[in-house]
This record gives structure tokens, C-alpha cells and sequence, in this order.
């Protein structure tokens, strides 16, 4: 591929990468969030919140259009890319937290709480998105807690890292465009310049890695109260989401 076609093709993926990461940033807050209300309001709180939430993401029409494009145009997207200007020389957190939602954290987490709850069959016979509550994740924690807490708090920290490293990325991108050919201040001496800039990176990785540490926290913590209340399902009820769980084979294997 001719080099200033390579440089047209990786910005306008860019551009897809940064654009989709808006309509999937609402979606995120949600599934973040909800979790995190548990510590004012227990799960009953918890569970108003996503289902408030899924009435902006979860509809026929929002879901494919703020849910699914966006994910697939996001993913697809750096995919290429990567396929383009090859594997990065040291591992980051943006990427590294990005390929493990992508191929491990994010499926099995669809599959558990989106896919497997529709299913027909019996005795799951299609739970409704109402019925996919923090009851239901309750159900999950108490039949399998060490493989959900491991699942849960993996993709609560590779979220929390890719969305605030991905934000980060955004941000500098975006104000380096915007700024692209204005004069700005003279730097003294390239010494001083590289110094100040050192510092602010630095200052600025901080803050990101504070800012991730704390909600991954946060939303742990709110897990954590979920996790410590009583059942408040019926034994049948139970049964269907036992059954969901078990049609992924991993907890089939643990059970």
C-alpha cells in the first residue's frame, strides 16, 4: 500500500475508532454505573438504573443503531488497523485492555447476559430484559462466585482501563488536530520543553490510572454489596437462570 494512501486509510479509521467510542461511552456508563448505585440503594437501585438505561440502548431500533454498529465499527476498526501497521513493540493498557474485551471478556459476558437469557428452550423459556436484573447476577454469584467474580472483575478493569486510556488518546488526538498549524507558545530551549512535557505526561498517566483504579473500586465494592444480599427468586425462577448460565460450557465445567 502506497504510503500517503496507508496514512489516508489509518486516519479514517481513526476517525471510525473515536466516533463509534461516543455512542459506545453511554452504553459503558450504564453497565458501569449500575453496579455502583448498589452501595446507596442495594440491588434494587442497581437494577432500576440498567433498566432505565435499557430503555435508551435496548429498544429494536436503538440497540443495533448505539449498541451493535457502533461495537462492530469500533472492533472492525482496530482489527485493520492493527493489521496495517502490525503488533506494537511493548504492550499498553489501551491495547492490552482492548484485546481482552474483544476476544475474551466481552463474548462470554453477551453470552451470559444478553444471548443465553433468550433462549427458547426450556425451562429458561426467554427472559425478559426486565427479568436479566442484579437478581439475576445475584443468582450467578452465589452458584458460581469464584468463576463470576473472576468474569465480573475482569471486565470491570478492562473496561475502566480502555475507557479512560481510550479517552485520554481521544482528547490529545483531537486537540493536536485542532491546533495543527497554529503558532503556539516558543518553548525557551528544546531542553526545558522536553522536560515540561515529561512531567506532563506523566501527571497525566496519574491521573488516568487514578481515575481507573478508583472506579474499578467502586464498581467492585457496589458487586460486593450485591453479592452479600439474600436470594429474592423463586426456586423456579432460579432454575431458568441457573439454565441460562449453564449454556456456556464454562459453567457447565464448574459446576
Amino acid at each position: 500500500m502506497p504510503y500517503f494512501t496507508k496514512l489516508r486509510v489509518l486516519k479514517a479509521l481513526t476517525v471510525l475508532q473515536h466516533g463509534s467510542a461516543t455512542f459506545l461511552s453511554v452504553f459503558v456508563t450504564v453497565h458501569v454505573a449500575a453496579p455502583a448505585f448498589a452501595l446507596i440503594g442495594g440491588s434494587t437501585m442497581s437494577s432500576q438504573v440498567m433498566l432505565l438505561g435499557r430503555e435508551y440502548y435496548q429498544t429494536a431500533l436503538t440497540e443495533p443503531l448505539f449498541v451493535w454498529l457502533p461495537l462492530a465499527v469500533h472492533v472492525s476498526a482496530a482489527f485493520v488497523k492493527r493489521a496495517i501497521i502490525g503488533l506494537p513493540k511493548s504492550p499498553s493498557a489501551l491495547g492490552t485492555s482492548g484485546w481482552l474485551l474483544a476476544i475474551a471478556f466481552l463474548p462470554i459476558h453477551l453470552s451470559l447476559h444478553r444471548f443465553n437469557p433468550t433462549s427458547p428452550a426450556l425451562p429458561i423459556a426467554s427472559l425478559g430484559p426486565s427479568q436479566v436484573d442484579f437478581e439475576f447476577v445475584k443468582v450467578g454469584l452465589a452458584i458460581w462466585p469464584v468463576l463470576n467474580w473472576t468474569l465480573y472483575s475482569g471486565i470491570v478493569v478492562a473496561t475502566m482501563f480502555h475507557a479512560v486510556e481510550g479517552s485520554g488518546v481521544i482528547f490529545r488526538y483531537w486537540k493536536a488536530r485542532a491546533m495543527d498549524g497554529s503558532s503556539g507558545d516558543v518553548p525557551i530551549n528544546a531542553e526545558e520543553e522536553a522536560e515540561a512535557r515529561r512531567k506532563r505526561v506523566a501527571r497525566n498517566a496519574f491521573v488516568r490510572r487514578a481515575t481507573a483504579s478508583a472506579g474499578i473500586s467502586t464498581v467492585l465494592a457496589g458487586l460486593g454489596v450485591i453479592a452479600t444480599e439474600p436470594l429474592n427468586v423463586s426456586r423456579v425462577f432460579m432454575g431458568r437462570i441457573e439454565s441460562s448460565f449453564m449454556l456456556n460450557g464454562l459453567f457447565r465445567r464448574f459446576r
